[in-house]
């Protein structure tokens, strides 16, 4: 966690741990990849699953912001769930194009 800490990208949990081998949720996910890439967001998401206070909104804003993500096709995002290897390959297929 050294260099991401650092960097300020894995910042931990509230509890002071890092927890390295637990599952990473979509929340956090774009928690990391919103702080990788600077990207900000429009306070205008609404996700039926994530409150204007939820400590990912900000995040989760800035990909949907960014149309990085899109949730899913009953509006929601589902911040707690694991994310998956083609979640993930997909989010990146859309930070490079938008990179280009």
């Amino acid at each position: 966690m050294g260099a991401t800490a650092e960097a300020g990208l894995m910042t931990g949990y509230g509890d002071g741990t890092f927890r390295p081998d637990e599952k990473m949720s979509r929340s956090e996910l774009a928690a990391l990849i919103a702080r990788a890439f600077k990207l900000t967001g429009t306070g205008q998401t609404s996700f039926k699953d994530v409150k204007g206070n939820a400590w990912s909104f900000e995040y989760i804003d800035a990909l949907a912001s960014n149309q990085i993500i899109t949730g899913y096709t009953d509006n929601s995002f589902k911040p707690e769930q694991g994310i998956t290897r083609a979640e993930f390959a997909t989010i990146m297929a859309r930070l490079i194009e938008t990179k280009k």
